[in-house]
């Protein structure tokens, strides 16, 4: 009877002393995939971050080339009004010349 009672008892041992390390492991790779997901997520925040940088970036650049495109219309036009009026005046230069 009294082996019996040891044998279940170092068993039982056993088997909590298992059962306790398998709870530890479980608690630490719990912690790991936890401290993992916190730096992805670190990681993702900060490539967004990135990307939202890069946009407003390329906006800005964008815009910049639209007020560049703007002010070269701007001058063409001046210059083509400019050539309207300068052959109006050789127009009627030509024409009190041939008169």
């Amino acid at each position: 009877m009294d082996i019996t009672v040891e044998l279940v008892g170092s068993v039982l041992g056993g088997l909590i002393g298992l059962l306790s390390g398998y709870i530890m492991n479980v608690r630490r790779q719990r912690r790991e995939l936890k401290k993992s997901h916190d730096e992805l997520l670190n990681l993702f925040r900060e490539m967004q971050l990135a990307h939202q940088a890069d946009a407003r970036d390329y906006e800005k650049w964008h815009q910049e080339q639209l007020n560049y495109i703007s002010t070269c219309q701007a001058q063409i036009q001046a210059r083509n009004e400019s050539i309207a009026k300068l052959t109006s005046q050789l127009n009627s230069l030509k024409q009190v010349h041939l008169n």
